[in-house]
């Protein structure tokens, strides 16, 4: 029986490697991974001032991995990412032991294999940041704790003290993670017996978090996300919806942030649907079959309820911060445990009919994901190499979204010029004007335009100014124009102010 345990982890394990290790480099970075990459690259003290200095949200933990890895090789989009495969890879297992401690092993089964054909997990465990090793050590933590409840000891708490604080050097809404473990032991029969080691092993792994925070908290501003009109209702069922399917089955991540309320998602309603029927069906058996469920259930419940409420909570109450999927993905892994206990709840038969539904799913919303360009990640790398093959020494290069762009285009000649964020069409006229008068030629790269025109108010000022040179060129994500001043009669340029 052991050996058939281990047999299956192993073999689990090996699958998500495979997945996470897949197509690695074939898209470029987008921005938040090139800002991670730049900051990492700095020396430890450079980094660690940047981001106290409002460079970053996440604590150090994730930096400073990262870090080691530039040093010990390049840039690649693969090397730099690999880091993250490694932690995805490593919640598999971990996911599998902590369900056979609380359940049978076809849920842990079951929870494993979900987890590893995830298609959000995949796509975290394939991004330069800090959150694929932000859910294994929340894993790892739990996992410790969960022993330390049954055996308790020294040793025992001291293990998940130190996850605990790891935890938190790595992102901070594990915060709402260690929280759901003191109701977790609250919901059980020993409160009185392991309340108190549990409080102290929550003072310890914060004294061991204080020279951070108090670091952190002296910033001179806190912000997280873009700007969006959130609605709490709306976004919570849309988190639940991804957590089953991904990104690849609804509106992309670009349209997310131009499209509002109900009418951004009416397109995409009946996959949606399917989807959230799926996921709601198999949690309500699991809730239907409480006393299957076992010790597993109240687990699951607390921390869903924490990591998933607990950042839309922050993002209502601080006017800075907004909310995204991947701030509650800390709850993913405990939302399949109970996709998985709901699933084995109604008999042999009838798991696999919704494992195989499920596995489904996940494979469909994966071959979307990597088929249609629209999901892409914005592919700055295609867009850089586009103008450089065609860029001249006297040209202007605008850019809505600069740093992926210059991460790509690098030891060019051209001029190029960052939109600033945030001004009014009439202002955004008036900072090209002058580039406008000084080059012969321009290129508009539009990536994000939500953030500088989101109006579009740009390219018709460029074409009203100058002639547009071609055919837009087309990448996921982004768009490059190109622009000349339009021609005299006599063959000679005009200048900007006789157009």
């Amino acid at each position: 029986m052991r050996s058939a345990a281990l047999r299956d982890g192993a073999l689990l394990t090996l699958v998500a490697l495979a997945l996470r290790s897949w197509g690695l480099g074939a898209q470029s970075l987008w921005l938040d991974e090139v800002l991670q990459v730049r900051m990492s690259g700095l020396p430890v003290g450079d980094m660690i001032h940047r981001i106290l200095a409002g460079g970053d949200n996440s604590p150090p933990l994730y930096h400073l991995l990262l870090h080691l890895v530039l040093r010990s090789g390049g840039e690649t989009e693969a090397w730099v990412r690999g880091l993250s495969v490694l932690f995805g890879t490593a919640a598999i297992p971990l996911l599998y032991v902590l369900v056979r401690e609380l359940a049978e092993e076809r849920t842990a089964r079951i929870a494993a294999l979900l987890l590893a054909l995830s298609p959000l997990h995949i796509w975290y465990s394939q991004e330069a940041r800090m959150y694929a090793l932000a859910v294994t050590l929340v894993l790892a933590a739990t996992l410790a704790l969960v022993r330390a409840r049954r055996a308790p000891s020294l040793g025992a708490w001291v293990v998940y003290t130190l996850l605990a604080a790891a935890a938190l050097y790595t992102y901070l809404y594990v915060a709402f993670a260690l929280l759901a473990h003191g109701c977790w032991l609250l919901s059980g029969r020993e409160t009185r017996r392991l309340l108190r080691p549990w409080l102290v092993s929550q003072g310890v792994a914060v004294v061991l978090f204080l020279p951070w925070a108090a670091a952190f908290v002296q910033r001179p501003e806190f912000s997280a996300g873009l700007e969006k009109h959130i609605n709490p209702v709306l976004s919570l069922g849309y988190t639940l919806v991804t957590f089953l399917g991904g990104y690849s089955i609804g509106p992309s991540v670009g349209q997310l942030h131009v499209l509002h309320g109900w009418g951004g998602l009416r397109p995409h309603l009946p996959l949606l649907a399917v989807y959230g029927a799926a996921g709601l069906s198999t949690a309500l058996l699991a809730l239907w079959q409480w006393r299957a469920a076992g010790r597993l259930l109240p687990l699951t419940l607390c921390m869903l309820a924490a990591c998933l409420l607990g950042p839309l909570v922050v993002s209502a109450l601080l006017p800075g911060v907004t909310y995204n999927v991947r701030y509650a993905l800390l709850a993913l892994p405990f939302f399949l445990m109970v996709l998985a206990s709901g699933a084995t709840s109604c008999g042999r038969q009838a798991a696999v009919a919704i494992t195989a539904l499920l596995v489904l799913l996940s494979g469909y919303a994966a071959v979307r994901g990597h088929t249609l360009p629209v999901y892409f990640k914005e592919d700055n790398r295609a867009a850089a190499r586009y103008v450089a093959a065609r860029v001249r020494p006297d040209d202007g290069v605008l850019l809505e979204t600069p740093e992926p762009f210059r991460y790509y285009f690098r030891d060019r000649e051209a001029t190029t010029y960052d939109l600033p964020r945030g001004l009014k069409t009439a202002e955004l006229e008036r900072e090209v004007a002058p580039l406008i008068a000084r080059q012969r030629r321009v290129w508009l790269v539009e990536c994000r335009g939500w953030t500088v025109d989101p109006t579009g108010a740009l390219p018709a000022h460029l074409e009203r100014s100058l002639e547009q040179v071609g055919v837009p060129a087309e990448f996921p994500g982004v768009r490059v124009i190109g622009y000349r001043r339009r021609v005299a009669e006599d063959g000679s340029a005009l200048p900007a102010d006789r157009q």
